[in-house]
C-alpha cells in the first residue's frame, strides 16, 4: 500500500510536467507571412533587435545571381544595424506578393535611402522552423 501511494504521488506532480500549458495552447502557430511581415515592420521600425529576431542564426541573404552578401545571424545585425543607422527615414511598402508555402515573394517599394531614389525590390524569403533562412533580393 505504501508503495502505491508513493506511486501516486509520483504520478500526481509528473503529469502536469507533460501537459501542454495553457499559454501553448492559446497561442496559434504563426505562418511564414506572419514571420517575414514582422520582420518587415521591425525593419521599418529600424528596430534592430526585433528584425535580427526573425532570422535564423545561420541566415543567408544573396543578391542576383546567388552573389552570397551575409553569412550569419552577426553579419546580418552588423550590416543592417548600420543601414538603420545611417538611414532612419527608412520604409519598405509591399506593393506586390506571392505565397508559395514557406517561399514568401514580395515587391518592396523602398524608400528613405539618404542621398539616394526610391527604388523597386523583390525579395523572396524561405521561411523554416519559424525564421527565415534565406532571401534572394533583385532590383
Amino acid at each position: 500500500m505504501k508503495h502505491l501511494i508513493t506511486l501516486f504521488m509520483l504520478l500526481v506532480v509528473a503529469i502536469p510536467c507533460f501537459a501542454e500549458s495553457e499559454e501553448d495552447k492559446s497561442k496559434p502557430p504563426i505562418s511564414p507571412q506572419e514571420i517575414v511581415d514582422v520582420q518587415l515592420s521591425a525593419y521599418n521600425d529600424g528596430d534592430i533587435k526585433a528584425f535580427v529576431s526573425t532570422y535564423a542564426d545561420d541566415v543567408k541573404t544573396y543578391g542576383q545571381a546567388n552573389d552570397l552578401k551575409i553569412s550569419g545571424i552577426k553579419d546580418l545585425e552588423n550590416a543592417y544595424a548600420g543601414y538603420f543607422e545611417a538611414h532612419p527615414e527608412l520604409h519598405a511598402e509591399v506593393t506586390g506578393k506571392i505565397i508559395q508555402g514557406n517561399f514568401i515573394i514580395y515587391q518592396e517599394l523602398v524608400s528613405g535611402v539618404v542621398g539616394g531614389e526610391d527604388f523597386v525590390a523583390t525579395a523572396i524569403y524561405e521561411v523554416r522552423d519559424d525564421k527565415i533562412q534565406n532571401v534572394w533580393f533583385f532590383q
